[in-house]
């Protein structure tokens, strides 16, 4: 409205020539100085962001656009979920379903017990990695983080540790519809998914 205002309205029709905010590092220009402080941030900052959808391999530097993506091509895909027919939970596939099924409400349901500590698991890969995680590892395998007294199994899993707690500018994740916040891009997809897709899609049924 303020842009439409300015363009058509007013009397000095804003001198286009002598009012335009042009960028230093390529030809563009723009009438707000808020259009092109997001433009240097999106096309030219040492580092651009992106926001990739979890479900296809679109990619977008803006997560509002990421938003509309994931509502204009992966709504639909939510009424094609496989629904459980004892509890509210539906899976995007049948073997999600039927190890759901399985795990949650089957007559016998599986427990792997640990020989080492009192810890029990329905699933036996989950039951391997405390053994290894807590019964196998040494202090000397562990990768340490030099800033507090975490340790990790992998480098990736430090790195990634390191990124997320201690770098100088921490990346956080905002949602443009309400207060959510998280430091992982596939959190933020998920709750857009969880808490908006869905919601637009029931209300559209």
């Amino acid at each position: 409205m303020r842009r439409h205002i300015g363009l058509v309205h007013l009397e000095s029709n804003f001198k286009v020539s002598q009012t335009r905010h042009s960028c230093d590092i390529c030809s563009r220009s723009y009438i707000w100085p808020s259009d092109l402080s997001r433009h240097k941030r999106l096309a030219h900052a040492s580092l651009i962001p992106q926001f990739a959808c979890d479900i296809c391999v679109y990619k977008t530097n803006q997560k509002r656009n990421l938003f509309k993506h994931i509502s204009a091509r992966h709504s639909q895909a939510f009424n094609l979920r496989h629904k459980c027919d004892k509890c509210s939970r539906s899976y995007r596939s049948s073997c999600g379903l039927s190890e759901h099924k399985r795990l949650e409400h089957a007559a016998v349901i599986p427990q792997f017990f640990c020989d080492v500590c009192e810890y029990k698991t329905k699933r036996k890969n989950m039951l391997s990695r405390h053994i290894i995680a807590c019964h196998m590892q040494t202090s000397e395998s562990k990768h340490n983080c030099n800033t507090c007294s975490r340790s990790y199994r992998s480098l990736s899993g430090l790195s990634q540790h390191i990124r997320l707690e201690h770098a100088e500018v921490k990346v956080l994740f905002n949602c443009d519809i309400c207060g959510y916040r998280t430091k992982r891009k596939p959190n933020l997809t998920r709750h857009i998914t969880a808490k908006h897709v869905n919601k637009l899609y029931l209300s559209r049924t």
